[in-house]
């Protein structure tokens, strides 16, 4: 004969009932008989923790619903994880939007990441920049740092380094410790960014520079030697999955030598940035070069037209990003020649590029 005890315990929460069930069984009972009591054990409890993550929605949405931010947000937060109502990041969206506009910074923090990556919402860069400074203005260490990667790897602005670092050091200072992984490569690309800045501002001695044709992508005579690599590099013909690379000598660039160091100014390019449409110039330097293959470029744009199409950011007064003329900001690429075929280059740690070329045998 079963020999059992069950005992029940309440929690004093109402919303958050669970009755756990301890089973001891004598010594003498049937194993299967042990398996199917311990099964439906966990299935009760299974069964009462839904039941009362559910009685927790169905109390925090009334409190919603009469306009109570702290609700709205735990909501939106249910939706998102499927906590107590079927999983929706569409209806997380909405709830986060109701919540953010009466001010809650974890709210806001979660429409600009939403915005930033399209979860419950179409991707608008400019929407989520918008959403985080929000977010960030009321102190959110989460949006410290999600600004500190959006202008490190550029979703939707011009990459900005001393600006990522601005933000990722305001959210270590505020306890967010992932922000410290950022923060010393960043510091040591700037380092080497001020150095790259010094060069292209340096004049240089007319004598010093000799022009060099523009080199179509196709039919390049092929290197023999590595003995030099500036050679190789002004071989031309250098693309990027597919098309004719604007900072190394290719067919849409003209270059210069000056010293050791070569200088490039690519043909006038027409683009869409999400939120408008620009047409702009790129001007290089690719300097610090070694006998090893390795080298760094340093490059600048000239914006020379913009044309806004996001109509909400015409009406909505927010200051451009970008602005006419040369951009403030030099971003920089250190790069390693492979071989006289491929070269590969590092702006992040998030981003690695592969540029190429076709040479005759």
């Amino acid at each position: 004969m079963l020999n059992a005890t069950v005992i029940n315990f309440k929690k004093h929460n109402l919303v958050k009932q669970r009755i756990w069930q301890f089973i001891f069984v004598a010594f003498n009972t049937v194993p299967l008989v042990t398996c199917l009591i311990c099964t439906n054990a966990f299935a009760i409890h299974s069964f009462d923790e839904d039941y009362a993550l559910m009685e927790v929605y169905k109390q925090r949405l009334e409190k919603a619903n009469a306009g109570n931010s702290s609700a709205q947000y735990n909501i939106a937060l249910m939706f998102e994880h499927g906590k107590g109502v079927k999983k929706s990041q569409t209806k997380a969206f909405q709830w986060y939007s109701k919540a953010a506009k009466q001010g809650n910074d974890k709210a806001a923090f979660k429409i600009g990441f939403s915005f930033l990556h399209g979860k419950g919402v179409s991707k608008n860069y400019t929407e989520a920049i918008k959403w985080l400074n929000i977010s960030a203005q009321k102190g959110n260490a989460r949006a410290f740092y999600t600004l500190g990667y959006v202008y490190e790897i550029g979703k939707g602005v011009e990459i900005d380094l001393e600006k990522s670092l601005h933000w990722y050091n305001k959210a270590k200072a505020d306890g967010y410790s992932v922000a410290e992984k950022r923060i010393a490569p960043i510091t040591k690309k700037l380092g080497k960014e001020s150095l790259s800045t010094t060069i292209l501002k340096n004049k240089r001695p007319a004598h010093e520079e000799k022009t060099i044709a523009a080199v179509p992508n196709v039919s390049i005579t092929k290197i023999s030697t590595r003995s030099n690599v500036t050679t190789e590099l002004l071989a031309g013909g250098w693309s990027r999955s597919e098309k004719p690379a604007l900072i190394l000598p290719s067919r849409l660039t003209q270059c210069i030598t000056y010293g050791k160091n070569i200088e490039c100014t690519a043909t006038e390019i027409n683009s869409n940035i999400g939120f408008a449409n620009i047409r702009y110039a790129t001007k290089s330097v690719i300097h610090d070069i070694e006998d090893s293959g390795n080298f760094v470029i340093s490059y600048r744009k000239n914006i020379l037209g913009i044309s806004i199409t996001d109509k909400k950011l015409i009406t909505s007064g927010d200051t451009l990003p970008i602005k006419l003329g040369w951009q403030d900001k030099e971003h920089f690429l250190t790069c390693s020649l492979k071989n006289n075929e491929e070269l590969n280059c590092r702006q992040s740690e998030l981003r690695d590029l592969t540029f190429s070329r076709v040479v005759q045998q």
